[in-house]
């Protein structure tokens, strides 16, 4: 960890800690890539109880950058610590201890969009801050989830890879560029989705999906193979020709 970023995140900790609710603060694996990657940014996640002070405040407590700004669609603030960019994302506690109880009773609902990520957060993330211990609880919790759990996952997700599927295929008959793009996005996604519970893992954020997919202990014959031909279509695929590669890629998985 370079110093300097573990310097502004600590600092970041700090300031958010005398909030009232804040029961922890924690340094997220974008952090960990070097500071010229383009993928890269401070970002600190707070989990609290309740709403997060105003942006006014949350800016006085920052330091009060001149570059700040909010992001009501990720509850989060970005702004830049000298040169390095930084993200603040504010976490409200009661869902995650809503969905931490489901998944070990085997009664959590699977959102498609999101996953299992929420997880991957604190399970990756490096703690900063921590009141109590209800960071810690957490992921102990989740080193001890049932079976049923990742099996659900898979349920939930190979529907989506199905679907999918069918949808290149009409698109591609269609000659339909725009649904097709938008089609192979699922795919991905939930194929994705399928192999991480496969090999009892949550999903990574999506900048860093490629990297520890590719990673997995245990995928199909050929996958990753196939699957940079469909995703990087070098050399170039017709829309005909990856549909029958993300149709080798589906066929793939029930072994799994």
């Amino acid at each position: 960890m370079k110093r300097r970023v573990l310097e502004i995140a600590t600092g970041i900790a700090e300031q958010v800690s005398s909030w009232p609710g804040v029961e922890a603060a924690t340094l997220g694996p974008a952090a960990e890539v070097e500071v010229f990657d383009p993928y890269f940014v401070i970002d600190v996640d707070v989990y609290l109880r309740g709403d997060e002070p105003p942006p006014e405040r949350r800016r006085e407590s920052l330091g009060s950058p001149p570059t700040f700004d909010t992001l009501p669609y990720r509850n989060a603030d970005a702004y830049l610590a000298g040169e390095l960019p930084v993200r603040v994302q504010y976490r409200d506690v009661a869902p995650i201890e809503l969905n931490l109880r489901r998944a070990s009773e085997g009664s959590w609902v699977y959102h498609r969009e999101s996953g299992t990520n929420p997880f991957y957060r604190i399970e990756r993330s490096r703690l900063l801050f921590e009141r109590g211990d209800w960071y810690s609880r957490a992921v102990a919790a989740l080193s001890s989830l049932p079976e049923s759990f990742w099996e659900h996952v898979k349920s939930e997700a190979r529907p989506w890879v199905d679907g999918s599927l069918q949808d290149l295929s009409a698109a591609s008959y269609r000659s339909d560029d725009l649904f097709f793009v938008v089609a192979a996005s699922r795919f991905v996604r939930s194929l994705c989705a399928f192999l991480f519970a496969a090999n009892r893992r949550f999903e990574p954020d999506a900048r860093m999906i490629h990297s520890e997919l590719t990673a997995l202990a245990f995928l199909p014959s050929e996958f990753v193979a196939r699957f940079e031909s469909f995703v990087r279509q070098n050399p170039p695929l017709s829309p005909g020709q990856r549909r029958e590669v993300a149709e080798l890629l589906a066929r793939s998985i029930p072994a799994l």
